[in-house]
């Protein structure tokens, strides 16, 4: 019986030892904002564009969306890349976007490729106004790409709030040999006990 109780607690804590990590980026750690071509990175992913606009502001543009709180703003003459800054693969359960500023409209559609974890693409034209919408494509992906360029109009997205959850660490060879060389020493125990 007792054997037993060792054997259910360590399949308990090798299954808790790989949890997903789970989080909403938020860019609620940059105090101010700025504006630079260098990628930017926040929690766990990293946003890249081909646009020298990108950055984070804090305050509410003269025109666009504003929800209060920190976003990424990107002017997508080119185009907004998201992934996680290890290069492993994420699932995308949600994220608010909105129209920062546009030229000639209030609206606008973003064309969004997802790069799909499994291999292959997926693309999906989302229509942004100047308030936040909440997309949610729960898929699992290596890469997240946002155009707004399409028809060659100029415009800003405004992205915030992604909810992600990332692949877990992949345990170091070592790790699964201790697991092993455990379990066999709980199977030893178990076997001469029940002489």
């Amino acid at each position: 019986m007792r054997i037993n109780h060792w054997i259910s607690a360590a399949i308990v804590a090798i299954s808790a030892a790989s949890p997903a990590l789970a989080e909403v980026v938020t860019f609620d750690e940059f105090p101010s904002s700025f504006q630079g071509s260098a990628p930017v990175v926040s929690g766990s992913l990293t946003f890249s564009s081909t646009s020298s606009l990108v950055g984070v502001w804090t305050s509410a543009p003269d025109i666009g969306a504003f929800n209060g709180t920190p976003y990424l703003l990107d002017y997508t003459g080119g185009l907004l890349s998201v992934s996680r800054t290890d290069s492993q693969n994420f699932t995308l359960h949600s994220f608010d976007m909105a129209l920062g500023w546009y030229s000639s409209s209030p609206t606008a559609n973003v064309d969004v490729t997802y790069y799909l974890a499994g291999g292959g693409t997926s693309l999906q034209t989302l229509p942004l106004t100047l308030a936040y919408q909440t997309f949610s494509p729960e898929l699992s992906l290596s890469q997240v790409t946002f155009d707004l360029s399409t028809g060659g109009l100029g415009g800003y997205i405004s992205l915030d709030n992604l909810n992600v959850d990332g692949a877990a660490p992949v345990p170091e060879p070592e790790t699964y040999a201790l697991m092993l060389a455990g379990l066999a020493l709980v199977g030893t125990v178990a076997r001469r006990r029940s002489r």
